[in-house]
């Protein structure tokens, strides 16, 4: 498989014309704020998820893949995907098959070790499509900016520009990705809580309640990286497919209600024995600390 630099612009396109669009679709919380308005949203994602416009109602992660590797995140030329952590095109990749043999894995931004199951493992919200070494690399650490970088404990290294692991300045031991998608990450984890936070199961033990225990930082990114025309283009593709569309995509200004008093305090582990937990996992990924971090792509 041949991998090229970065290239942001991806391929033009409309959404499904039986979905409605974005006013239509929020029209019945507009108006609303606060409790109500998280309230309302949730609702929202729920009911769309039963309307006609979802072309996957029984959650298939199949089909969802089939899809994300067909239509979402392509480059620029057609010719293949662009890697979620990384920004490379990973060319020939346009299927289950074609991912699993260029060694392409399904990455779910909520790990599926940490609640992403059921409906959640197949919403294509919070899927990307990764290099497997990229994938393995973040594990299911939470996201978060590093203070003292760790990347030199690894057993290999990542492509350049695909991240780095280390301690933040709360003594955690997380995941920050390239500036270029901090919003887009911070936007599709606060989805999955939007939609699915009053649902259980939905453990908050992700490394010490890694989601709101991020979230001031996730918050952060989100303001400081708005969503962009391919985002925007993106969100649309997926409610086109699915029905649902990201509500902090669309409205980045809703951020604050749909997150208020989710916010926690770190109360990280030891760092030696996160750091070694994680190196442990990189040398073998299916042993005992794999669990279900890494998602193969068929």
């Amino acid at each position: 498989m041949q991998v090229t630099a970065p290239n942001t612009a991806l391929l033009r396109g409309r959404s499904s014309a039986s979905a409605p669009t974005a006013a239509e679709f929020y029209a019945p919380v507009d108006h609303l704020t606060g409790t109500a308005l998280a309230g309302g949203v949730r609702s929202l994602l729920d009911r769309a998820e039963q309307s006609p416009a979802n072309q996957n109602p029984g959650h298939s992660y199949d089909k969802a893949r089939d899809f994300m590797f067909a239509k979402l995140d392509r480059a620029a030329d057609g010719t293949g995907m662009v890697d979620l952590y990384s920004g490379a095109t990973l060319h020939g990749v346009s299927s289950r098959g074609s991912a699993n043999g260029a060694g392409v894995n399904t990455e779910h931004i909520w790990p599926q070790s940490q609640g992403a199951t059921g409906p959640v493992k197949a919403d294509l919200q919070h899927l990307g499509a990764t290099l497997q070494p990229i994938n393995e690399y973040r594990w299911h650490l939470p996201y978060g900016d590093v203070v003292d970088a760790q990347d030199g404990a690894a057993p290999f290294q990542l492509p350049q520009g695909a991240g780095s692991v280390g301690f933040d300045a709360a003594g955690r031991l997380v995941y920050e990705p390239r500036d270029a998608i901090k919003g887009v990450i911070a936007r599709r984890l606060m989805y999955v809580q939007a939609h699915y936070g009053a649902q259980a199961p939905l453990p908050q033990d992700w490394n010490n309640r890694g989601f709101t225990d991020s979230l001031p930082t996730l918050l952060a990114w989100h303001a400081a990286h708005l969503p962009d025309a391919a985002e925007l283009r993106r969100n649309d593709l997926v409610a086109g497919f699915e029905g649902i569309r990201n509500p902090v995509v669309d409205h980045p200004e809703w951020a604050a209600d749909l997150m208020a008093g989710l916010a926690t305090t770190p109360a990280p582990r030891p760092r030696d024995e996160q750091l070694t937990e994680w190196v442990e996992f990189l040398k073998d990924p299916s042993g005992e600390h794999g669990g279900a971090g890494v998602e193969r792509a068929a």
